[in-house]
């Protein structure tokens, strides 16, 4: 009877020190890509103004996806004539993606 309850009592103590399941966890990003401030596009006629995005480059599609104009951002407060037609256009800075209207 005591072998018996010790026998129950050990394989409680190590099904209860098994972990039933584990948690995994991504790299992140650097601590200096954290840190930096976040992407900024806005729409003023036919001129789009991109903010904080230094270095990269930008990309406009139109709604079927087709590349319509490239260019790198190269300061801080960038300016871009679009000269594009009326309509709804995707524009893509890094990882960052907004929607934007032409009228």
């Amino acid at each position: 009877m005591i072998n018996r309850l010790f026998s129950i009592t050990f394989l409680l103590l190590v099904l209860l020190g098994i972990p039933v399941g584990s948690w995994a966890e991504t790299v992140g990003e650097p601590l200096e890509q954290l840190r930096q401030p976040e992407i900024e596009i806005s729409v003023e006629g036919g001129t789009l103004r991109v903010l904080n995005a230094v270095g990269q480059k930008l990309y406009v599609y139109n709604v079927t996806g087709v590349l319509v104009k490239t260019c790198v951002i190269d300061s801080p407060d960038k300016r871009i004539d679009l000269a594009l037609g009326r309509g709804c256009y995707i524009v893509k800075v890094g990882t960052f993606a907004r929607k934007i209207y032409l009228r």
